[in-house]
């Protein structure tokens, strides 16, 4: 009823902006500049996406987020999964406190992190580098705390009988 209706409502409001944004990417450039705006285009075309294509070398970038993306979660399944067994099957003096140290990075914001990452990467001269882009995410809390409660579940006699 009357809560559909204001919902429906909220839906075509809030989707405006993104049908407006693909139905321009058809529009010529003079229907773009038009004023009063021309809503929905009398010309439809794929020049926009040609010149984009043209000017831009998408391979590359596609090839570097994936070069990144791989890099970064093969470092997070390595380093995370060492520290994670460490702390869960392992006996160490400081063992809860390292946790708890991880636990308490998992309450830091990630935004908190991005100035001092930066500064610290620009430091060491790695701006502009992969190496820059993986080693400040090669290992994350959240991945660590994974992997010890994983980890914890695993019987003691199953890896003795390893």
């Amino acid at each position: 009823p009357l809560v559909y209706v204001l919902l429906s409502l909220g839906l075509l409001i809030m989707s405006a902006p993104f049908l407006w944004m693909a139905v321009s990417a058809f529009k010529t450039q003079s229907e773009l500049s038009a004023s009063p705006p021309v809503w929905i285009p009398t010309e439809w075309t794929l020049e926009n996406f040609r010149q984009l294509l043209d000017k831009l070398d998408l391979p590359l970038y596609f090839m570097n987020s994936v070069i990144v993306a791989v890099l970064v979660t093969v470092s997070n399944l390595v380093f995370c999964s060492m520290l994670g067994y460490a702390l869960a099957k392992l006996n160490f003096v400081g063992r809860n406190k390292l946790f708890g140290l991880v636990l308490g990075a998992l309450m830091v914001p990630g935004n908190l992190m991005l100035l001092p990452l930066f500064v610290l990467m620009s430091k060491l001269q790695l701006i502009d580098s992969y190496a820059g882009l993986v080693l400040p995410f090669a290992a994350g809390a959240f991945g660590v705390f994974l992997m010890r409660q994983f980890m914890q579940s695993i019987p003691d006699e199953l890896l003795e009988a390893a």
